[in-house]
């Protein structure tokens, strides 16, 4: 539902529109002319698979089913080309990346292509499910924005232990990212996950599923639940080049929910995060209608 119209989404393009959006002059992170409440975002492209299809694209082959490295589905050289057209554009590149192999191919070719333009935002690897030790840095050299979603991390932790056994540690590294400065923007990745930010939230802080018994997997590469809140608002604005969005102060822009609970039971991370709901949602000031 919208209020005027005011919803503001972030319009992203495949690929293949790079050309046809520079000759519009569409720029990654600009308003639509005419709007406030549409914007233009990143070029999408694939650099793998997926971990459950046993397709994420890996240096060593992974350890359940067929034991294969996976798919890579760019060439370097293609990526060159993405990366050449698109950075005079203006258009930042959003590139899937799920194994370390992957994530690996992708921050080399951000590595030799040209600078971005004057205040575009950053290109970003989409998922860095898994990555080597030495790829965790170049996040921050490159200003390569690592677009996570940490539902991933408790919806697959049997899928790791079994696929990807030997590389638990290197898997969903949050916690060695942002030790290593990168910027992290946290999402949903709906429909494949839940659209609620509140059990994104609590995957992020305990690494597993509200209602699962079972301890936090793996919490050595866990957020706080203050970083966790921060890679879901702050994250995303920052990550689109909008510093006036994603957080309360004096000139911020009135996009806020009120919701369910109070502060103290979001600062727990307990299992009520699963029941929190906004009972009003304002975007730019203005009251959105319930459902």
């Amino acid at each position: 539902a919208l209020v005027d119209g005011r919803l503001r989404l972030t319009l992203g393009m495949p690929v293949d529109a790079i050309v046809a959006a520079s000759d519009r002059g569409l720029r990654t992170g600009r308003w639509l002319d005419g709007r406030r409440t549409l914007r233009v975002g990143w070029a999408k492209e694939y650099a793998d698979g997926a971990l459950g299809s046993g397709t994420a694209a890996l240096f060593e082959p992974r350890t359940c089913g067929t034991p294969d490295a996976g798919i890579l589905r760019v060439r370097p050289e293609e990526l060159d080309s993405l990366f050449a057209s698109a950075r005079p554009a203006g258009i930042g590149l959003a590139i899937h990346a799920i194994g370390d192999r992957a994530a690996a191919t992708v921050l080399d070719a951000v590595e030799r292509t040209s600078p971005r333009r004057p205040g575009a935002p950053h290109d970003r690897v989409e998922h860095a499910q898994l990555l080597r030790q030495a790829e965790i840095p170049r996040f921050a050299r490159l200003r390569v924005t690592a677009s996570i979603q940490p539902i991933h991390a408790a919806a697959d932790r049997d899928l790791v232990e079994s696929c990807w056994d030997g590389r638990q540690d290197a898997a969903y590294a949050w916690r060695s990212l942002r030790a290593a400065r990168a910027h992290l923007a946290a999402g949903s990745d709906a429909p494949v996950e839940s659209v609620n930010p509140w059990l994104g939230l609590f995957a992020a802080v305990h690494r597993r599923m509200p209602g699962d018994a079972r301890d936090d997997w793996r919490p050595a590469q866990a957020l706080t639940v203050a970083e966790a809140l921060s890679a879901y608002t702050l994250g995303p604005a920052r990550a689109i080049g909008a510093p006036d969005e994603g957080h309360l102060r004096p000139g911020a822009r009135a996009d806020l929910a009120i919701l369910s609970t109070d502060l103290e039971t979001i600062l727990a991370a307990d299992e009520r995060l699963a029941e929190v709901h906004a009972e009003m949602t304002m975007v730019d000031g203005l009251e959105l209608p319930g459902p």
